[in-house]
């Protein structure tokens, strides 16, 4: 049986999933310990959590919203008076669930939701746990979710106090009407202000970007102006009006701006004053015309007024994006930026997670109370089981919706709503993998109306692939179990969720060689490609039927790429057209010449052999038929698969002429949908994924397909790699707990729970032993060379480890071996898992492991020939594996191995330097400084006797001074250029990190004996170096070839728990956005480091 929940309430014990956390009393956090450093000034610790005090709260942070005030306070803008103390934990705004109240708290208990603000002086929201005060915590209803609420403190309260208090509006609609202007209306106070305003009698005016004109319009703005025009500019109303009222939410805009533009008594009210705004204050004390300061005093009576307008949909959050804590970095830097729409949230737990760690919990108790007796053993396993099954029985699921026409990506909002029940004729599939469209985007933007969507609010996406779960009256050919491909009906959509019902005549089987993501991308795509192919174009697929000479133009998106595949199975000739980056793909996928769109030739789309087409698969927009006609054969025809009215009307014209434009709707047919399965099957078709994206981040998948420069197909998957590795752990941990019950049935109590329901969600993942990682499959391709795969955990030999990888770090070595520049040496063999530096914990040793055991927390390095580093396991060798403390955290650790040891090396074998500080005192340039190796470099040239000298970008020299650096120059100035010391100082070694310095540059500013040490020796360094071999020079070139040893790692891990070697992150990506990490290494204006995290 499965016990009900009123049996938790009758249980004398207190024991719930909190518990466990309150039991390790540790919680994840960011902060920062000093002034300055912007996003890489930040850290992710483990610390204490709070305890609340008197009249306090400690809150479980569900989600936290960030305010320009966070960033200056770091920046030392508001010092002396804030922070109050370092480190500090930044954030002030947070929503979430009351898990402890302190003495003398009244209206809240433990499990309530909340939003509150925080003391500003103290901190603390961007962590998992905050302690808040009863004074400034109002309830949360269940209309409103954590994101939405979380914003509301400080920029809600700050627009509320301008709006009612400073501008004297009354929100009611009572009172004198006024002319309103709100600058920056798209930004976080800005969108509330304008909403607030027009609860009241008011005209707003607003100003903003033109990309949020619309946004900000559909938030209530009578009138909109783009703030870079010459009007918008000068705050000119459209509608002549003077302004009352001005809620100044920007900065750098001059008084002499705003007086000609207010009434007679008219004020701008300044929500962040700087010095000037207050001298401009006092000059202004006696004038009618007046600049009025505002410092926000936060109430809590309007801080509930706030989210009960939320709840009753008066008010609403724009969010502009969502981060996990993992990439709060991110989130600042976005912050810092100053272009957000509306507000950033950062979420500790995104809902799975919670879900899982909860879960979870069983295994965890019966390790922490193994010695409690059998009783309250049970108990606990009790409400632990219960509470799942309680989550379980919500029957929710996660999606993303919009709720109206229009607002592209921050239109979207992430809800939890009922998992759908299939009907006759349809399945309920638990959706692996999902598939964007342009379609989808459209709909929208409203471009299909009033056509689609059926209703709002409406979850879109049409292409999905992945489990069925249910199946409703009459489905035949399916059953639950069945892995699938299907497409959603158009008209009612729900890619973009956790299940989707699809109906069973667009459903078919997917084989185990179809991986999700592959099979998600076929149904609009591959069926667009099929029908214009096959049916319009009339090409046999066997190879049949007379000759064809076909174009495909945008021949490397969506539908275009399956299209070249498809045709070229076919009687045809395929000239293909797409952007210079693709060319080598569309090549690879069967192209039999493809010209550049950007050129004469392409853009005129003239056949470089001549040809003329008897078919053009139009999937692009804007080209005339002008461009079309002198290109086609006798009978050609252009097969337009987005028409739009002009195409339309070309048709008409053109039904009895020989050469036509024909425009294609999509007819989806199921046998069709399984030839094209079966085809990716077989290796006769393939899909590109030009990017994957959890759906958590929707939004920026939605932003991708607007943007419309992807190759292939953007994938949506609701499940991360990370997501289903703790799946996969939970299956242990249920297994372990019934071995544990089993056990403890020889006492007096006997408790039966199936648990079967439970371990089924990761016994099937466990048992195929599987793991995601990314590869790539030969030469060259770049970040779109690489392949998201799901392959077998790595067996070990006797002396390797098997590592669960926490942390992976990119190196310049890795892209070059991709680029074939270390040919024929490396890769060893294809398909390669690039990566060398890992850090993480230990799951299984080989036999002749003597210094290791599993659960061990290490970093390691892995054999260059071999790799491995980007999956969720990897195998390392025993004497480049060292212990990690726990003062290092993985990825500080990862990137340690390639980068730490090559300018460990540099240093201490080839430039002789000591890090103890001894010897003898040495002058020591480092190229590249910011850099991977360089940043490393510096820092440990400081711990010896030595003079350093740096050479970096301009926007990283306080950076580089901050690592110790004595003197730091910009290299692209012109000493930097020739490596001139500041203080005239003659190098006895240079650690050379970069590329392009001829010999020339470095020699006359060497001293008698000195060196180049060069780590990455191309031809020409070589050359030199055996040149100056041979004449027997004294100043040499010294070539550095990375020879790894243990001992060495090992020290640097020990300096970094110790403080005196840290590691610069310049960013932080999932293993699904491997793509992104491989681009940025490759562009090589990293700050630091690049990690990965599965």
């Amino acid at each position: 049986m499965i016990l009900d929940r009123s049996d938790l309430e009758n249980d004398q014990s207190e024991f719930t999933w909190n518990d466990r956390y309150m039991e390790e009393k540790l919680m994840r956090a960011v902060q920062y310990s000093r002034y300055g450093g912007g996003p890489s000034g930040l850290e992710h610790v483990e610390v204490p959590i709070p305890t609340p005090n008197k009249d306090e709260i400690l809150v479980k942070v569900e989600a936290a919203s960030l305010n320009p005030f966070d960033w200056k306070v770091q920046k030392g803008i508001l010092w002396p008076l804030f922070p109050s103390k370092f480190p500090q934990i930044p954030g002030n705004d947070v929503a979430g669930e009351v898990i402890k109240v302190g003495p003398g708290v009244k209206k809240f208990k433990a499990g309530d939701k909340v939003v509150a603000m925080i003391t500003p002086g103290i901190g603390g929201g961007l962590a998992e746990y905050a302690v808040s005060k009863e004074s400034l915590t109002v309830a949360r209803p269940p209309e409103v979710s954590a994101a939405h609420g979380a914003p509301l403190p400080v920029a809600g309260l700050t627009a509320h106090q301008a709006v009612t208090e400073s501008a004297g509006v009354n929100l009611d609609g009572s009172g004198k009407h006024k002319n309103i202007l709100i600058i920056a209306a798209s930004g976080g106070v800005g969108h509330y202000a304008v909403q607030l305003a027009k609860l009241g009698n008011t005209h707003v005016t607003a100003t903003c970007g033109a990309r949020n004109m619309e946004i900000v319009k559909s938030l209530g703005a009578d009138e909109v102006l783009d703030y870079k025009t010459p009007d918008g500019a000068a705050l000119r109303s459209p509608s002549g009006r003077k302004y009352d009222v001005v809620i100044y939410c920007a900065a750098g805009i001059p008084w002499s701006t705003f007086e000609p533009n207010l009434s007679e008594n008219g004020k701008v009210i300044d929500i962040t004053p700087v010095p000037t705004a207050l001298f401009g204050y006092a000059l202004r004390m006696l004038s009618k015309k007046k600049l009025v300061p505002m410092l926000l005093k936060p109430k809590g009576e309007n801080l509930d007024f706030l989210v009960n307008l939320v709840r009753e949909g008066k008010l609403k959050t724009i969010i502009d994006s969502k981060y996990p804590l993992s990439k709060a970095e991110d989130a600042w830097a976005k912050s810092i930026e100053g272009h957000a729409t509306g507000k950033i949230i950062v979420e500790p737990y995104a809902r799975l997670v919670w879900l899982c760690q909860l879960m979870h919990e069983p295994r965890r108790v019966t390790a922490i109370e193994v010695e409690n007796s059998a009783q309250l053993q049970l108990i606990k396993l009790r409400r632990s089981l219960n509470n799942l099954v309680w989550i379980m029985a919500e029957k929710l699921m996660h999606g993303v919706r919009y709720n109206g026409y229009g607002g592209g990506p921050s239109g979207l909002e992430h809800v939890d709503v009922p998992i759908p029940t299939p009907n006759k004729d349809e399945i309920l599939v638990k959706v692996e993998a999902a598939s964007l469209n342009p379609f989808d985007w459209k709909v929208q933007k409203g471009m299909l109306w009033p056509l689609f969507p059926s209703k709002f609010p409406q979850i879109p996406g049409n292409d999905v692939a992945g489990e069925v779960v249910k199946v409703g009256p009459g489905v035949k050919k399916v059953k639950a179990g069945d892995k699938v491909v299907a497409m959603v009906t158009p008209s009612v959509g729900g890619g973009l969720a956790e299940f989707a019902v699809v109906k069973e005549r667009l459903t078919v089987i997917r084989p185990p060689e179809v991986s999700a993501a592959h099979g998600a991308g076929i149904p609009v795509a591959g069926l667009t490609a099929h029908q214009a192919i096959t049916q319009s174009a009339g090409v046999n697929l066997d190879g049949s039927g007379k000759h064809k000479n076909i174009l495909i133009i945008a021949a490397s998106g969506g539908v275009g790429h399956y299209a070249v595949q498809l045709a070229k199975l076919g009687n045809t000739h395929v000239t293909a057209t797409c952007g210079a980056r693709n060319m080598e793909i569309v090549k690879s996928l069967g192209a039999d010449e493809v010209l550049d769109y950007k050129t004469p030739d392409g853009a005129a789309l003239r056949s470089p052999s001549g040809r003329k087409y008897d078919v053009v698969l139009y999937c692009a927009a804007g080209i005339p038929w002008s461009t079309f006609e002198p290109n086609l054969s006798e009978n050609g025809k252009v097969i337009d698969i987005t028409p739009v009215p002009t195409a339309l009307f070309g048709y008409a014209l053109r039904m009895l002429s020989k050469k036509k434009l024909v425009p294609m709707l999509l007819k989806p047919k199921g046998e069709n949908l399984d030839f094209l399965v079966n085809l990716v099957r077989e290796g006769k078709l393939k899909t590109i994924i030009d990017s994957k994206y959890p759906l958590s981040k929707a939004e920026d998948a939605w932003a991708k397909s607007i943007e419309g420069h992807a190759t292939g197909k953007i994938i949506v998957e609701p499940y991360s790699a990370v997501q289903r590795k703790i799946r996969w752990q939970l299956s242990i941990g249920f297994l372990h707990v019934r071995g544990e019950m089993e056990m403890y049935q020889k006492s007096q109590l006997r408790l039966q729970v199936e648990l079967e329901k439970v371990i089924e969600l990761g016994v099937w993942i466990m048992a195929e032993k599987l793991m995601h990682a990314v590869q790539y499959s030969g030469y060259g391709g770049g970040p779109s060379g690489l392949k998201h795969v799901e392959v077998p955990i790595p067996n070990l030999n006797n002396d390797d480890i098997l590592l669960k990888v926490e942390a992976a770090s990119l190196n310049p070595f890795d892209w070059k071996v991709q680029k074939g520049m270390l040919r024929p040496l490396l890769p060893r063999k294809f398909p390669q898992i690039p990566g060398n530096d890992v850090a993480g914990e230990i799951v299984k040793v080989g036999e002749a492991i003597k210094n290791f055991k599993p659960g061990d927390k290490v970093v390691a390095m892995i054999n260059p020939a071999i790799g491995g580093a980007l999956a969720e396991f990897a195998v390392a060798r025993e004497k480049v594996t060292v212990a990690r403390p726990p003062e290092v955290s993985a990825a500080d650790g990862a990137g340690l191995p390639v980068a730490g040891l090559t300018a460990h090396q540099a240093l201490t074998q080839s430039a002789g330097i000591k890090l103890d500080g001894t010897g003898k005192q040495a002058n020591v340039l480092v190229t590249a400084a910011s850099g991977g190796v360089g940043h490393y470099a510096v820092q440990l040239a400081k711990l010896g006797n030595v003079h350093v000298t740096a050479t970096c970008g301009a926007r990283n020299i306080q950076l580089v001074k901050s690592l110790g650096a004595d003197e730091v120059l910009d290299y692209k100035t012109p000493d930097g250029a020739a490596l001139n010391s500041p203080s005239g100082r003659k190098y006895d070694a240079v650690i050379h990190c970069a590329t392009g310095i001829p010999w020339s540059t470095f020699e006359p500013n060497l001293s008698e004996n000195g060196k180049v040490i060069d780590i990455t020796p191309s031809p020409s360094s070589l050359i030199t170096y055996a040149f100056k071999k041979l004449t027997f020079s004294k100043k040499l070139m010294v070539p550095v070839i990375l020879n790894p040893k243990g001992e060495n790692l090992d020290f640097l891990v020990k300096l970094v728990k110790e403080g005196k070697l840290k590691t610069i992150i310049d960013s932080k990506y999932p293993l699904s956005k491997a793509e992104d990490a491989w681009a940025k290494s490759i562009d090589g204006h990293a700050t630091g480091k690049i990690i990965v995290e599965p």
